[in-house]
């Protein structure tokens, strides 16, 4: 595999990490308590397994998000749908980086689908209408 590639997935990587990040905050302004697990600044971090049932969790209660009518439920149900894709797409990317090779469409698609979910929390974000300033893991995307 080229460095090329490599250094693309751990860009691909921290982008993940930095939207998900972004979620976490959203879900903190949301009027059901919804905690999704986050490292702490001590270096506590959170494995991928449990981000992944997170995400899959708020995916599953995003409809009964009582606040903003259907457009924060639907932009919340689209950014876990993009962010489980691209946890999909980064664990298959990650076994054939083991392999020596990475599909660069698979990589393609990775971005791809974490462009759209930072596209819906920030939406999200916007349309809970908090005074609220952007979290770091919004304004630090773009």
């Amino acid at each position: 595999m080229a460095d090329g590639e490599e250094i693309l997935l751990m860009g691909m990587l921290r982008l993940y990490a930095r939207v998900y990040l972004a979620l976490a905050h959203v879900a903190t302004l949301l009027p059901i308590p919804v905690e999704l697990p986050v490292p702490k600044e001590d270096g506590d971090g959170v494995d991928s397994r449990t981000i992944s049932r997170a995400i899959r969790r708020l995916g599953r209660i995003a409809p009964d998000v009582p606040h903003q009518g259907e457009g924060v439920r639907r932009l919340l149900r689209d950014a876990c749908m993009e962010l489980a894709t691209a946890d999909d797409l980064l664990v298959h990317a990650h076994q054939e980086m083991h392999e020596g090779t990475v599909d660069r469409l698979r990589v393609d698609g990775i971005g791809a689908a974490l462009i759209r979910a930072y596209e819906a929390v920030e939406q999200a974000h916007s349309r809970l209408d908090c005074d609220d300033p952007h979290p770091d893991g919004l304004s630090n995307i773009g």
